[in-house]
C-alpha cells in the first residue's frame, strides 16, 4: 500500500508541474489542472494504491469499480 505522500513524490518525478490529486478507493490521479489540448495524458499520472505502480488512465477505467462519489480532490 502506497501512502499519499509517497504517491505524490512519485507523481512529481513524472509530472513536475502537477498541482492536483484526485483520490479514489484504488488509485491516486495526479495532474496539471492548467494543461490543455490533445496531450492531456502527458500531464497526468495514475498510481495504484495497492502496489504503487503507475498505470494508464484507460487501464484504471477498465480494471476498477471506483465510484464518482468516492473521490476526494486535493490541491498539492
Amino acid at each position: 500500500m502506497i501512502t499519499y505522500e509517497k504517491a505524490k513524490q512519485k507523481a512529481l518525478e513524472n509530472i513536475p508541474n502537477a498541482d492536483t490529486c484526485v483520490e479514489y478507493n484504488s488509485v491516486y490521479i495526479f495532474y496539471n489542472s492548467k494543461a490543455r489540448g490533445d496531450k492531456q495524458e502527458d500531464n497526468e499520472v495514475v498510481i495504484r494504491k495497492d502496489n504503487g505502480n503507475i498505470i494508464s488512465y484507460t487501464e484504471y477505467i477498465m480494471t476498477t469499480n471506483d465510484k464518482e462519489e468516492d473521490k476526494k480532490v486535493r490541491k498539492i
